[in-house]
């Protein structure tokens, strides 16, 4: 086992990964209260092929609408799944990626140069923040369209991004080929450190 003080780099790249994934944890437990109070404000119309309708404050207190179960489940579905992402992508990766530069160091494996690690944290930091961005944003704006009362779901999802396809498609593959750039990147990192690990100890 390597008993060498852990490289100061090592030691910037824990730090801003943690703090990261700390934020996002805490942004992801909010987005679970949020999505729940969304939710709560639609509710089940009285037959299954009901027709969706908006309520008036007087006739639902805190439900805004009447959706049917396909529509209800289909409105909420990209605001609830964001909970789960947020915690994920921007909480959960970040804290194994910093757990394996430790064991890495710890098992003698190769380190990882600053640089990498440097460009890995902020393609990452880009990358992630943008898919979450965009998951969150199609979810907010698909319940609140649907709170308002428009029941065309193809509508509203034809209407983000300024209605525009072009502008949709730049922002999903700019975001997801950072992100994608970036776990590779780390993934290849890893894997060489970890081929410097020796099985056996050397002889003496």
């Amino acid at each position: 086992m390597d008993t060498a003080p852990l490289p100061a780099h090592y030691r910037t790249s824990i730090r801003r990964l943690i703090r990261f994934a700390v934020v996002f944890w805490g942004l992801g437990l909010i987005l679970g209260v949020v999505s729940t109070e969304f939710n709560v404000s639609l509710r089940y119309t009285e037959t299954h092929d009901g027709a969706p309708r908006t309520l008036s404050k007087e006739e639902g207190g805190r439900v805004k609408a009447e959706l049917p179960p396909g529509m209800l489940w289909e409105s909420g579905f990209d605001l609830r799944i964001s909970h789960g992402h947020f915690v994920l992508i921007g909480g959960v990766i970040p804290v194994c990626v910093a757990a394996m530069l430790l064991l890495l160091h710890a098992a003698g494996g190769g380190q990882v140069s600053p640089k990498v690690l440097t460009v890995f944290f902020w393609l990452y930091a880009v990358g992630a923040c943008g898919a979450l961005g965009l998951i969150l944003y199609k979810g907010l704006a698909t319940l609140i369209a649907v709170r308002g009362g428009n029941f065309n779901l193809a509508e509203v999802h034809q209407s983000l991004f300024f209605g525009s396809r072009a502008v949709r498609a730049l922002a999903h593959a700019l975001t997801h080929t950072v992100l994608a750039a970036a776990v590779g990147l780390v993934s290849w990192a890893l894997w060489r450190s970890a081929g410097r690990i020796r099985i056996k100890p050397e002889a003496t």
